[in-house]
């Protein structure tokens, strides 16, 4: 998991989880996604990965919240 910063403009954070079991589509199209999304936004984000539910709930009960998630339709139980 690592912190995306997105622009220049230090007084905004907004904290996104996105969550997929297909690291594939994380990789060749989330990603690259939040990268061009660079040019046009000028507020940092952190960004958090998960590719299990699970784990996001377990931070999520931890006090860790995000203002924007992204989830997968269709997960593996």
């Amino acid at each position: 998991m690592q912190a995306i910063y997105i622009g220049a403009n230090e007084n905004k954070m907004i904290k996104i989880a996105v969550c997929d079991d297909d690291e594939l589509y994380i990789n060749k199209i989330i990603k690259p996604l939040l990268m061009k999304a660079q040019k046009v936004v000028s507020v940092h984000t952190d960004i958090k990965f998960f590719t299990n539910g699970v784990r996001l709930l377990e931070e999520y009960r931890n006090f860790q919240y995000y203002d924007i998630v992204i989830l997968d339709i269709d997960m593996p139980t």
